[in-house]
Parts: C-alpha cells; structure tokens; sequence
C-alpha cells in the first residue's frame, strides 16, 4: 500500500515483488525505504520517527504518537473481519516470518514431528507453517480487536487491498487522496493482486 499511496502522490515507487508476494523490498532490501518520503516503522516510531517522511507504514503501536506529532496526519486503516484473521495470518508467515526465522525462533515454536532447523523451514515444511497459522491467528484476532479506531480517518478493506471481493483498489485510493489513477498506480495493483491470488487465494 505504501507504494501505492507514494505513486498517487507523485513520489515515483517501483515496488519489487518477491516470490512469496511480497513488496516489502522497495529497492534497498526488505523493509528499507526508497528514501526519506516513504518511512516504514513497523511499531517502533521513536526509533525510526523521520519528520520529512511523508508516508507512514505503521502498525497500532506509534499511531497515536505520530498523530500527536504531525497535527495533519491523515490514518487509513486496513481493516478485516473474523473470517479474513485466518488468510492474513497465512500471509504473514509466508511473507514476514522467513525473513527473521533463526534457530531461536524454531526453538521456542518447534512442535515434535518438525523437521530438523533449515534457514528456509517455513518455505520447505507445510507442518511448520500450519503451526505457526494456528499459533498466531489470535494474535491477529487481538490485534484488530484492540486497535484504537478514533485515531483512524479512512478505512480500506483487506479484501479489497487482496483483489478477492467486488471493489476496486485503485477507485477506492483515488476517492480517498483526491488523485488520479494512473497507468503506472493499475499496473502495480494488479501486479500484486495477480500474484497473491495465484500464490494464496486460489485464483
């Protein structure tokens, strides 16, 4: 979405996708922004807090902190209901999970008929993925459960973000930001929903 937001803003992204289909590498690696417009601080505002950013991807955490130190933020949420917790789940282990997986993190989660630790378990084993959903699906569930909504101004559904119900990501940005949709802002939308439903929806 960030990068989806930057194009609509004139700020000239081109996302790479990986093969689990996820953008995060925005051309300095994972999770590395392009430059200063786009800053991605995950829960850790204080740590990451860059002023001259003009977008913001973050999670519940910094929120209220970044409203009180930019008096014009604008949040939009991505918002998802009881049956979107399994898929977003399913997502997060298949795209975020590999990037920090050690033998740390399979030790504290390593159930007994696990194969031995690989760097690249998550990718290789189907038990260990479906272990990890299971494990995690109600820290999604806490988490949009818990989110302070008075804090958000614009509201996108997950499925819409995903391309898997009936309204158009691009029209919906478009209304939101008051921009134009352009070429370049339906080609990486479609991009990503192509890929993701292919890789995790079935179609």
């Amino acid at each position: 979405m960030s990068s989806v937001i930057a194009n609509f803003l004139g700020i000239e992204v081109t996302p790479q996708f990986s093969s689990s289909g996820h953008s995060h590498n925005l051309g300095k690696g994972n999770w590395k922004e392009p430059n200063e417009a786009i800053n991605l601080l995950g829960d850790h505002w204080d740590l990451n807090f860059n002023p001259n950013s003009i977008i913001f991807y973050a999670h519940q955490g910094p929120i209220a902190n970044l409203k009180l130190k930019i008096s014009n933020l604008k949040v939009i949420l991505i918002d998802f209901t009881e049956e979107d917790c399994y898929n977003i789940t399913k997502l997060c282990v298949n795209k975020a999970w590999p990037d920090m997986w050690n033998e740390e993190e399979y030790n504290m989660w390593r159930g007994a008929d696990w194969p031995a630790y690989s760097k690249t378990n998550i990718q290789d084993s189907e038990i260990i993925r479906t272990d990890l959903i299971n494990h995690l699906i109600n820290e999604t569930r806490t988490w949009i459960k818990e989110y302070d909504k008075n804090v958000v101004d614009f509201v996108v559904n997950f499925k819409t973000v995903m391309g898997i119900d009936n309204s158009n990501l691009a029209t919906v940005m478009s209304n939101i930001l008051d921009k134009p949709v352009t070429p370049t802002i339906e080609k990486i939308i479609n991009e990503y929903q192509t890929l993701n439903r292919q890789l995790y929806f079935n179609a």
